[in-house]
């Protein structure tokens, strides 16, 4: 009984839930160290699948790098490459991780495409901080299946490094193929201790116990096992079932005594005799100076327009001669009045914003070489992007500057202002035409809490990333983004 109980519990949990679950398994690797490479820049290692791990379609989960130097910032992407090797286009999939300390450290990619077979692609890694390192080999040519690439110019303009160096990396991810192929495997496995009971038809202990415990489930009819067809009709309604308790249930519905309690239970209503303010939407006089609504003269005086214009006017949602002047709610003007007087739309054209990022603590940093990262988004390739943003900052010391770097990337041409308060009366701004922009203040506000504000426009040529960071101009002495600041962008 024990084992077929399990025989059949294992089929349906191997249906039903095995194809959800997967293994992650090791592609593409370089692990051999000997040599660094240092930022601020762009650096890259293409990599062809199959060249040293399974030569198959699979989808990254996981990069792993062997990273070091300053704590700060580090931006991973694949992207596919150009008929001369270089990356090209947007990120196909993206993680940014502030790295805490040496050694190799996990990136986590989310909506990754499926990678093809013997096809070679670009792993890109941004370190924003002056002494961010990324480790590799040099003096033979220790991967094979491709070469690295440096960018100082915003990840862009490539420029090919030694081809005996290699970056140090280790790819995960899931085949496309595995979920099929497990779920095989685990059928299988369910029902190979029972192979010789089953398929053996004259083995009459194992049908008889079968039987004797699921008898109005199975049927063993001359060592032949079917399923009861009563046992699988007794698992659904029948129509005129569904019927009758449609009906029944429309039926204790559809009565003004039911829509009453109905109304009294919901709180939105509340009849005369029980009501009274203070514990109900609509209080006892309302109820009265409506109509009596336990009538069905009462129920149908609610549902015009009179009535309807009664419901607006107490609750305060609409006021025929507070805000509407000469419209009523029955014609398209005062529809249309008390849609603009809500905010919730208004009739005028416009694009909505893509991207509202809104910071949930405060933002802070003490040194002159490592970023904070203070707020990023993507940016979609072919649009042109308007960013803004409005910054809450102070610094513990009056006489320290707050340090802003904005970045955009992807972008074909593009300005960036930023518009900042050198002393508690005195505004400045800093602007430039390059994706990289930097905006250091002699002095600030001290311990007097003044906006930042930043504009930027960008024309996106492919996809890229706006990211927002934020350093002291003096080493230990700290400065901070306040919570509530935000950034937002609109695409058209």
């Amino acid at each position: 009984m024990g084992k077929s109980l399990f025989l059949f519990a294992g089929i349906f949990l191997g249906i039903f839930l095995i194809g959800f679950i997967s293994a992650t398994t090791e592609y593409e690797y370089q692990k051999i160290v000997d040599s660094t490479y240092t930022g601020p820049a762009f650096y890259a290692q293409t990599f062809t699948v199959g060249t040293v791990g399974p030569n198959e379609n699979f989808t990254p989960t996981i990069i792993s790098l062997d990273l070091g130097g300053d704590i700060g910032l580090y931006n991973i992407s694949i992207r596919n490459i150009n008929g001369s090797g270089y990356p090209s286009g947007g990120d196909l999939c993206f993680d940014s991780e502030n790295i805490t300390g040496e050694g190799w450290h996990n990136f986590s990619l989310i909506g990754c495409p499926t990678l093809q077979p013997s096809t070679q692609y670009a792993l890109v890694a941004y370190i924003t901080q002056n002494y961010g390192i990324w480790y590799d080999y040099e003096g033979s040519d220790s991967y094979l299946g491709g070469i690295t690439y440096r960018d100082t110019s915003g990840g862009s303009d490539w420029e090919t490094l030694p081809l005996d160096h290699d970056f140090t990396f280790d790819i995960f991810g899931t085949s496309v193929n595995e979920t099929e192929n497990q779920t095989s495997q685990n059928l299988t496995g369910a029902i190979q201790w029972e192979n010789e009971s089953i398929l053996n038809v004259n083995s009459s202990v194992w049908w008889n116990n079968l039987n004797a415990f699921n008898s109005t489930q199975m049927i063993n009819y001359n060592g032949i096992l079917s399923i009861s067809e009563d046992w699988l009709y007794s698992l659904f309604y029948t129509k005129s079932q569904v019927d009758n308790m449609v009906n029944g249930m429309i039926n204790s519905v559809n009565n003004t005594a039911n829509i009453q309690l109905l109304l009294n239970s919901t709180g939105i209503y509340n009849q005369g005799g029980n009501g009274s303010a203070g514990n109900s939407s609509w209080n006892q006089s309302f109820a009265n100076t409506l109509y009596a609504p336990n009538t069905s003269a009462g129920i149908r005086v609610l549902l015009t327009t009179e009535g309807v214009q009664k419901v607006l006017n107490y609750t305060g949602i609409y006021n025929q001669v507070g805000f509407a002047g000469n419209y009523t709610l029955n014609t398209t003007a005062g529809i249309q009045n008390l849609i603009n007087s809500t905010g919730i739309y208004n009739q005028g054209s416009g694009n909505s914003f893509k991207y509202y990022n809104i910071t949930s603590s405060d933002i802070t940093s003490n040194s002159t070489i490592l970023v904070s990262n203070v707020i990023s988004f993507p940016l979609t390739s072919g649009k042109r992007v308007s960013i803004e943003c409005n910054l809450l900052t102070d610094s513990t010391n009056i006489s320290t500057g707050i340090q802003f770097n904005s970045t955009v990337s992807g972008t074909s041409s593009n300005r960036q202002v930023i518009e900042y308060y050198s002393s508690t009366t005195a505004q400045a701004i800093c602007s430039g035409t390059s994706s990289s922009l930097q905006c250091l203040a002699n002095s600030s506000s001290g311990a007097i809490t003044t906006p930042t504000r930043i504009y930027i426009y960008t024309n996106q040529s492919s996809s890229g990333n706006f990211i927002l960071g934020l350093k002291s101009k003096t080493s230990g002495s700290t400065v901070n983004v306040r919570a509530g600041s935000w950034c937002r962008s609109i695409e058209f």
